[in-house]
């Protein structure tokens, strides 16, 4: 799955693709190349196959490039296109 992650915070301003490990409803964990903060906020943008999904997200944790996201304010539909996405995946 390929995610753009826009960051926010002086530690990491910019743009960057990143590689995601894993994702659920609830958030990603992913490798980034620069290391981020807990509690650092960030946009990311899904791309569920055809489809875009831009939410924003806080760290959770980081153990050198792993990075754990949660979703920030995701709305019902944005929910059902994720879980979509990992039952399709899943099969």
């Amino acid at each position: 799955m390929r995610v753009l992650l826009s960051g926010r915070g002086r530690a990491a301003p910019g743009v960057f693709w990143i590689n995601v490990r894993s994702i659920g409803e609830g958030g990603i964990g992913a490798d980034l190349p620069v290391s981020l903060e807990s509690g650092e906020t960030v946009l990311l943008d899904l791309m569920l196959w055809e489809r875009v999904v831009s939410l924003p997200a806080a760290v959770r944790y980081h153990t050198g490039p792993l990075h754990g996201f949660q979703f920030i304010d995701i709305t019902e539909e944005q929910r059902t296109a994720i879980r979509d996405y990992c039952q399709t995946i899943a099969s």
